[in-house]
């Protein structure tokens, strides 16, 4: 290393390198192929909220006609003369409230918006000042978004296979699906053997963003007894509207990805191909392979309807035998919808252990 810090373990290898990218992991659970493992929304940043500037709008305080006593009429211009339009997480100066969404605009004369206003619905109770005249201030918020990696590991030492990954989000209908999350996503493992074994999920998020995460972390499973604790001192704010309090900005008692392997392939044609990812060292702690690559795919409808899907997937002859394979999932007929490539550039893919020999 010409510059940064690097950090050794007892036997000499390196517990943390400044100069590499980082990162740990957040989520952990198990699957069966097939079914559905959900991924919370802070996996994907959406506890992290920027307020991205103060915005005072005056109240629309008569001649509205509300639904429920959570929605509130803002006119559309703010004081300053400019029109603005505001979306979840934004908040409003009373009750501490978010906005939840927002009704089409009314009151417009043509392209004349000057007396023109929305009807906000917030999270809370907003009928003590919506029928007095005065303004309010907008904090016009914004997520930060992440781009989470997913790892997965069968769960048999005995697996032998091929397996490749969806991630999708939750239609309405679905049983999965949870009106409080923004996002609901899910994760589904294809598996070539049987289609039902099981597999463990890993969601890592980059290290940069990982004090912010709030919820089920696989980090808080390492111990005092060893590892190393890096905290900020007292008063400091790990974002810029945080609280000031110390907090962790390195903890190898935690999650630290390690990789093995790691290939980046070219865009391929719609046949069988293998690709080995290199050699393995023989272990009985069981690695796990970065599935964000084995989404994508190859439409092949040279059979309409039934449609074949050329994927990317592992190829898991054992712990430590792991290559890549270019192969096709044939599934049912789709008469009414038409599908279009999603797999147009190279793709990379990571053979990987986390801290603690997870």
């Amino acid at each position: 290393m010409a510059y940064g810090i690097e950090v050794l373990n007892i036997n000499g290898g390196t517990v943390f390198n400044s100069t590499h990218y980082v990162e740990m992991g957040a989520y952990t659970g198990t699957v069966n192929a097939g079914a559905k493992f959900d991924i919370p929304d802070w996996c994907f940043g959406l506890d992290q909220r920027v307020v991205v500037a103060n915005r005072i709008h005056t109240r629309k305080h008569t001649g509205v006609s509300y639904s429920n006593v959570n929605e509130i009429a803002i006119m559309f211009q703010d004081t300053s003369g400019f029109t603005r339009v505001y979306d979840t997480p934004s908040t409003i100066n009373y009750n501490n409230a978010t906005i939840v969404s927002r009704g089409n605009i009314q009151g417009a004369n043509g392209s004349n918006y000057t007396n023109a206003w929305h009807v906000y619905t917030m999270s809370e109770d907003m009928s003590g000042i919506r029928t007095t005249s005065g303004t309010s201030t907008i904090g016009q918020t914004e997520f930060s978004t992440y781009n989470p990696s997913i790892y997965v590991r069968p769960t048999s030492s005995s697996y032998s296979g091929k397996f490749w990954s969806e991630l999708r989000q939750h239609a309405t209908t679905d049983s999965g699906f949870d009106s409080s999350d923004a996002l609901n996503t899910y994760l589904t493992i294809h598996d070539s053997v049987s289609g039902t074994n099981q597999f463990e999920v890993m969601v890592a998020l980059p290290a940069n963003v990982w004090g912010g995460v709030s919820g089920t972390k696989a980090h808080t499973a390492g111990t005092d007894n060893y590892g190393l604790q890096s905290l900020s001192t007292t008063g400091q704010k790990h974002t810029p509207n945080g609280p000031s309090v110390q907090f962790t900005a390195f903890d190898s008692r935690g999650r630290p990805s390690k990789i093995f392997l790691t290939k980046k392939v070219a865009l391929p044609t719609k046949t069988v191909t293998n690709v080995s990812m290199g050699s393995l060292v023989t272990s009985s702690t069981k690695r796990w392979c970065r599935m964000n690559g084995t989404e994508f795919f190859l439409v092949d409808n040279s059979n309409y309807p039934t449609y074949g899907f050329w994927h990317w997937m592992y190829q898991w002859n054992s712990n430590n035998s792991i290559s890549l394979t270019f192969n096709k999932d044939v599934l049912t007929s789709y008469s009414t919808i038409n599908f279009t490539n999603s797999l147009t550039s190279d793709t990379f893919f990571a053979v990987a252990n986390f801290g603690l020999g997870l």
